[in-house]
């Protein structure tokens, strides 16, 4: 599948501009992070693509850097030998001079490799680096967003401004003022989820840290979100906060979550993709770090930002998360207060208060 700013593009060799492509198929925090990558690679002079999962096409769709968005249906119509073949093909046929991959998986290396790309810059933490025929090595404690930069100057590319930025169509930005109509200032949202459970604070805490905000800041308009899977700990942060607030979670699209963040005073999350959309906009963010930490390279970096975690022997556990704590006890939520998170976030809001 191809989404266009245009036409549909005719094979490489004819196009004005050589052709790259940015290739990012994980999540959609690290889509959100790829785009940083666009605007460069345009101003050096290249028609550029990106390939993304289905799910993160909204997110990048109407980037005005991008000829066009490619999306890889890996798990489904796209899984298995014959969809990498495929798309190798497709590839190939567009006729792209540069890949550049954040991407480390086996099946990028193997794709990127099969459509005969003639520069092919990855990690040389990558599974069958050896695939790539230019190979970055990146710094222990290195964020996401430089690591990505590191690419671009392995490309011969200088980018003195480079950030990751989102472009939400003007439909989805009045959707959202629509949703958050009456609301009060500041502007508070809270994203209790996460793909993993151990990076999940409880329900419980979020509420009890809502309501030492709310004595602080009683005109405040709290909204919590996320997707249907956020449903039933947002009842419950709403079930126990017992002060107005709206409820958003699984009633936006992702490109209407992305225009509701951009109009926050205050994000406050847990380790997932809402610090990174709140990046691209320099939405002030609260992380709450559990079995993860900020030192894997996926913390907030593009905004003002605090990090709310606890000093544990058994932390972090996981790169990633997982799907229950591997000593049974999960202390990392269990000690980490409201009170402390609630102070944090009254810096971040006395800050945005004096900008």
């Amino acid at each position: 599948m191809i989404s266009q700013q245009s036409q549909e593009p005719d094979a490489g060799n004819s196009a004005i501009r050589p052709r790259a492509l940015v290739l990012q198929t994980g999540f959609v925090g690290d889509a959100v992070i790829a785009s940083a990558l666009f605007a460069p690679l345009y101003e050096a002079g290249y028609e550029t693509y990106a390939m993304v999962t289905p799910a993160c096409l909204p997110l990048i769709c109407n980037h005005p850097a991008l000829a066009g968005v490619i999306a890889d249906d890996k798990r489904q119509s796209r899984r298995g030998l014959r969809g990498l073949m495929d798309m190798a093909a497709m590839l190939r046929h567009l006729g792209f001079a540069l890949a550049l991959s954040p991407h480390r998986s086996h099946r990028t290396s193997l794709l990127l490799w099969m459509a005969g790309i003639p520069r092919r810059i990855g990690f040389a933490s990558s599974p069958l680096p050896f695939l790539y025929t230019q190979r970055v090595v990146v710094e222990p404690g290195e964020h996401q967003l430089q690591r990505n930069r590191r690419l671009l100057a392995a490309a011969g590319i200088q980018s003195p401004s480079f950030a990751m930025s989102l472009c939400m169509r003007t439909q989805a930005q009045a959707q959202a003022h629509e949703m958050l109509r009456g609301l009060g200032r500041p502007l508070i949202g809270v994203a209790p989820g996460s793909a993993w459970a151990t990076k999940r604070w409880p329900p419980e805490k979020y509420a009890a840290t809502l309501q030492r905000l709310a004595a602080d800041y009683p005109a405040a308009g709290i909204v919590l979100l996320g997707g249907p899977q956020e449903r039933e700990a947002a009842a419950r942060i709403a079930a126990i906060c017992r002060r107005p607030l709206r409820d958003l979670s699984g009633k936006t699209s992702l490109e209407q979550l992305c225009a509701v963040i951009q109009c926050l005073d205050l994000l406050i999350c847990n380790d997932s993709a809402p610090v990174h959309i709140a990046g691209a906009y320099g939405v002030a963010t609260l992380v709450i770090f559990l079995a993860t930490h900020p030192r894997f390279g996926f913390g907030p970096v593009a905004q003002p930002f605090r990090i709310a975690q606890v000093d544990l022997p058994c932390r972090p556990c996981s790169p990633h998360g997982g799907a229950r704590c591997p000593l049974s006890h999960f202390d990392c939520a269990r000690s980490l207060e409201p009170a402390t998170v609630a102070d944090l976030a009254r810096e971040l809001l006395q800050g945005a208060r004096q900008s």
